[in-house]
């Protein structure tokens, strides 16, 4: 339930990543073999999403991809697979990227399939420490997976000491509702490369700490050149240009000049 409180963001202008090459998906065993030295007790989790998935699918998912969104909201240590996989997706390390990119191949052909939410009020919860840093009108870029909830009651009950409430209007998040590992999360992602601007904060009388309402902006909005074309360049060579997933291409992932704060 950590991941309804972890938030990562930027707040520069950055290159996202383009000119890729269609790939076949392969199956949830395959796409995640590279990774399993570096996911704690990952093959034992592979087996019990065999075993929980939500399949047969009503919105046309594989089994294989229904599998891949089960495992990304289970959190069932520090090292599980979503803590993993957003660590990467924020580092510079193309490498240990490219781990990764059959998993979010097939993640991204779940999530494509999925409801998309329209002009519709989301929530999840952000430390005290980064509300604190946060300024009216200043506009972030989100650079790992945001998991937010429908629900205000249930990220409410989430929040400790640390933490306060998060609204977000959104407008692209994707309902994974029935695929989850809890299914009374409510659970709504928001992807990497997303542009949120902070609305306002005020102060929650109940509970004497402040409430941040942020809203999702696109590009235009935003000030950014909107860029289709550009190629991604490897310094070091480890990673090839046909290597580059359509989940990237499509979700905006920005690999240089990461900026995390928690």
């Amino acid at each position: 339930m950590d991941r309804f409180i972890r938030f990562k963001y930027n707040d520069k202008k950055l290159q996202p990543i383009d000119d890729y090459k269609d790939e076949s998906i392969s199956s949830i065993d395959l796409a995640l073999q590279s990774v399993l030295s570096i996911v704690d007790r990952l093959d034992h989790y592979i087996e019990d999403a065999k075993h929980f998935r939500h399949y047969p699918s009503d919105h046309g998912l594989t089994e294989d991809e229904s599998i891949a969104i089960y495992l990304y909201t289970n959190d069932w240590n520090d090292q599980c697979l979503n803590r993993v996989l957003n660590s990467t997706l924020q580092s510079k390390n193309h490498t240990t990227l490219k781990s990764w990119l059959s998993f979010l191949k097939l993640f991204n052909g779940a999530l494509k399939k999925l409801p998309t939410v329209h002009d519709t009020t989301i929530w999840r919860g952000l430390t005290i420490d980064l509300v604190e840093k946060l300024n009216k009108n200043e506009n972030l870029i989100l650079c790992s997976i945001i998991s937010c909830s429908s629900s205000r009651t249930l990220i409410e009950h989430l929040l400790d000491d640390t933490s306060v409430l998060c609204s977000i209007k959104s407008f692209s998040g994707k309902n994974i509702q029935g695929y989850t590992s809890k299914n009374d999360e409510n659970e709504v992602l928001l992807l990497p490369g997303t542009r949120l601007r902070v609305k306002y904060k005020q102060l929650n009388n109940k509970q004497n700490k402040p409430i941040i309402y942020l809203e999702e902006i696109n590009e235009v909005e935003d000030d950014y050149e909107v860029i289709n074309n550009v190629e991604m360049h490897d310094m070091n060579n480890s990673l090839n240009e046909k290597d580059i997933s359509e989940f990237l291409i499509n979700l905006n992932i920005f690999i240089s000049n990461i900026i995390t704060l928690i």
